[in-house]
């Protein structure tokens, strides 16, 4: 059986921490050297690159034409946001660690926008509001290891903003003549701007990650699915008496069989109708997609350089968020809220994104982006934008939103990493770190989200155990975070202890 490895790793940077987890996981490495992933978007692709960085032998298999992750996958995307003030201890810690290295790895930093995100009640709300006071506390908060820690001060801080004036300072002088009542009418409602948050190109972020983990060997085969799991034979198993079945690798849609020490299954949405196919389903539904509405409006370039430099806004009270128009003039809004269960991604029979031209959340975002910003014209002799498209974006949802990086209860050698809950690529820089250190059997408890190595805290969230009862000991209308629509955030969150 694999060797239980744990590490007590200080932060220091991240070559060092990989070349002494390289050394910690050398009895790993022998016992197992070929790791086959399913699915190239942000939980395989950085699993790939890590564990490529360590020496493994990897391949990656996508049923996408080019090998990178679907045009229909959530991690195709124009940009998602990246911010570290959560509620929640493990996830705040977390996203600090994460836009550090989001701010300074050459690998991730070329996509990287620290515009600031504004979060606004959108109605008439208190000071007092769960999410403005932890908000704000939480964004200021240093951790050692990120921020630049001793220097964090240099940075500007998370504010609270309470008067139209401030709400208009929000935003870059060359826009404030240009908006609308929805922004400046700011009397009675209540909001704050973290500047040490943004977005991030999403897209092409994964794919930058999958181009690294190629150029040190990874293979990746396209246009291919898994179709079936090869299992080791009960006489070359190590024990006659073992109980569970042990992967040993795959076979794909185009008929080939790809051996493997390690199978980690990573298919975002697709994974729970994935484990039904391959005959090991879960037992309860832990993972849920969820179909969320995503509109795109194409900007005339003199326009969209009035925004250059915003921050991303987010509305509490209807879950709609903004960002910037992109290089190219395109401005992308979604609403962060429950989500629907239709479409559903098993109805999916090809790569493309399904349109969302129908959903009504289409009609109210148009609304209100032009009560946010006026000069943005759909029709008449000032025209300046059009729909450039619209689309569902899935999400894998669990009750709490923590992730699910765990061994598959049922059978030997095979992992599951899912469970994105709509919040998932913010972590890029430190995913693969994540499902690595479980793959590796790597424990570090010197931190609440040590750099390299799982916590205690972390082995017991991302686990099968955790999210098998999360829906019978977590109110799921109390996740880890406050900021989706249609969940109640409560007055006190208790912290996660090591």
């Amino acid at each position: 059986g694999a060797s239980w490895i744990t590490s007590h790793v200080l932060a220091v940077d991240q070559d060092q921490v990989l070349i002494l987890a390289l050394e910690l996981a050398q009895e790993e490495m022998s016992a197992f050297g070929h790791v086959l992933i399913v699915g190239a978007g942000i939980f395989g692709a950085s699993t790939a690159l890590e564990l490529a960085r360590l020496g493994h032998r990897v391949t990656i298999v996508d049923r996408s034409q080019d090998g990178y992750a679907c045009e229909n996958a959530s991690s195709h995307d124009l940009n998602k946001i990246v911010r570290s003030d959560y509620m929640d201890a493990h996830y705040r810690d977390l996203g600090k660690k994460a836009i550090e290295l989001w701010r300074s790895h050459p690998l991730y930093a070329p996509y990287f926008h620290e515009v600031g995100i504004f979060f606004y009640s959108g109605v008439p709300a208190s000071n007092e509001e769960p999410w403005l006071r932890n908000g704000v506390e939480n964004a200021i908060k240093p951790i050692q290891g990120a921020y630049e820690f001793g220097k964090h001060t240099e940075r500007p801080m998370a504010r609270t903003i309470k008067s139209p004036l401030e709400a208009m300072h929000v935003f870059p002088e060359r826009l404030r003549p240009h908006l609308g009542e929805a922004l400046t009418s700011f009397d009675k409602q209540v909001g704050y701007l973290n500047p040490q948050a943004g977005w991030v190109e999403a897209r092409n972020a994964t794919f930058a990650v999958l181009d690294e983990a190629k150029r040190l060997g990874v293979e990746v085969v396209s246009d291919a699915s898994i179709v079936e799991l090869v299992f080791a034979s009960s006489s070359s198993s190590s024990s006659s008496t073992q109980a569970k079945p042990r992967v040993c690798g795959a076979v794909t849609s185009n008929g080939r069989t790809i051996h493997a020490d390690r199978v980690v299954l990573a298919a975002g949405c697709w994974t729970p109708s994935l484990l039904e196919t391959l005959h090991v389903p879960l037992k309860k539904p832990i993972l849920r997609p969820s179909a969320h509405c995503v509109l795109t409006l194409k900007i005339q370039p003199d326009v969209a350089r009035l925004f250059h430099g915003s921050p991303v806004t987010f509305n509490m009270d209807t879950g709609m968020y903004t960002f910037e128009p992109n290089p190219d003039g395109i401005l992308k809004c979604a609403i962060h809220g429950l989500g629907s269960s239709s479409p559903d991604p098993r109805d999916s029979t090809t790569p493309a994104f399904p349109h969302a031209n129908t959903n009504p959340h289409v009609s109210q975002m148009l609304k209100h982006i032009q009560a946010m910003f006026p000069v943005l014209q759909m029709d008449g002799p000032n025209k300046n934008m059009d729909v450039y498209y619209t689309r569902f974006c899935w999400y894998c949802d669990t009750a709490d939103e923590n992730f699910l990086i765990d061994f598959h209860p049922d059978v030997d050698n095979l992992l599951v990493a899912s469970g994105d809950s709509g919040h998932a690529l913010k972590f890029l820089p430190l995913m693969g770190r994540l499902i690595t250190s479980k793959l590796l059997h790597i424990e570090n408890d010197s931190a609440l989200a040590p750099d390299m190595g799982l916590s205690a805290y972390q082995r017991r969230v991302f686990s099968f155990e955790h999210h098998m009862h999360a829906d019978k000991t977590v109110n799921t209308s109390m996740p880890i975070d406050y900021i989706r629509i249609g969940s109640t955030p409560p007055a006190h969150v208790p912290q996660p202890k090591l």
